[in-house]
């Protein structure tokens, strides 16, 4: 049986930063005019800043349970960009081909590049659909518990309970939420990977995959979710002049940057899995574990 190296998390980063790096020209010139080409279609057509706005707040003063546990209640709205979303998932079905590309090619140029994305487009779209209409729903929940964990005022023994109780179930949702969130990148990664595979195929695939290596994939997630933060932090939304927008533009470049690079850890991540259940099959197939028997949730093809 062949043997492969196991990657931890640092060795997942490693690799993830190597095969980024073999393959850099394309990838980020790529990026970057995709990037580019997004932000001024926005910059130009207002229509693609329309957001709409979503308030809790009429929603949650309904109840009087609610209005005694959470008194300074008065704002609780976000704003949904749908067209900005739109264009967000396109760049980021280009940002998994190129990772995926990356991970499998040494090197490769647009020509390839259009030929995969022409093979797999539909398919992956597809998923991004079907991952997108049942993920939508966890973190919404996640932001609804955040909402009234901070808005909350634990006055009396009844209402201390129920806020420990709160943040008990928050903690549980964050953790569903990664594996939620952990599910959408590696089926991403499924469909561009194995091309006959997308939708809720590759959503039950990817969960039978990280199966065994969830552990390792939240600790993924929170290195995405670093990276993404520190992002964040810089200054952005300043209005002023040329330099301004200039700023702003460079920091859309390398959050795209990044995002290429979160893509790239998760391929990586998605060999490991397979390899891992591979092994797990073979262990079993040759009698080493015998009275453990290996099982899945699921029926992996190879």
């Amino acid at each position: 049986m062949e043997c492969h190296k196991k990657l931890g998390i640092l060795g997942i980063l490693k690799e993830a930063l190597f095969a980024g790096l073999k393959t850099w020209k394309i990838s980020v010139a790529t990026i970057i005019l995709a990037t580019v080409l997004i932000h001024f279609m926005i910059g130009f057509f207002q229509i693609l800043d329309q957001h709409l706005v979503l308030d809790l707040v009429p929603i949650a003063t309904q109840l009087p349970l609610i209005k005694r546990a959470f008194p300074d209640i008065d704002q609780g709205e976000f704003k949904i960009f749908p067209f900005q979303t739109i264009l967000g998932e396109l760049l980021a079905l280009l940002n998994v081909h190129l990772a995926v590309m990356s991970c499998n090619e040494s090197h490769f140029g647009m020509k390839e590049l259009m030929l995969k994305i022409n093979r797999t487009w539909k398919g992956s779209l597809i998923t991004t659909i079907c991952t997108a209409l049942v993920f939508f729903v966890s973190p919404a929940i996640l932001f609804m518990f955040g909402f009234f964990l901070k808005m909350m005022s634990p006055n009396g023994l009844a209402l201390s309970i129920a806020f420990v109780a709160l943040l008990a179930l928050t903690f549980f949702v964050i953790y569903v939420n990664a594996l939620v969130h952990l599910i959408e990148n590696a089926s991403l990664v499924i469909s561009v990977v194995e091309e006959s595979c997308c939708g809720y195929s590759a959503m039950r695939k990817a969960a039978g995959l990280i199966r065994r290596r969830k552990l390792h994939g939240i600790a993924l997630i929170g290195v995405v979710f670093l990276i993404t933060y520190l992002i964040s932090k810089f200054p952005s939304d300043e209005q002023g002049g040329l330099m301004f927008v200039v700023l702003k533009l460079v920091l859309k470049v390398v959050n795209s940057l990044c995002l290429f690079y979160n893509h790239l850890i998760f391929t990586v991540y998605y060999r490991e899995c397979k390899k891992s259940f591979e092994r797990g099959r073979g262990e079993v197939a040759s009698g080493l574990f015998s009275l453990l028997p290996y099982t899945s949730n699921i029926e992996i093809a190879p």
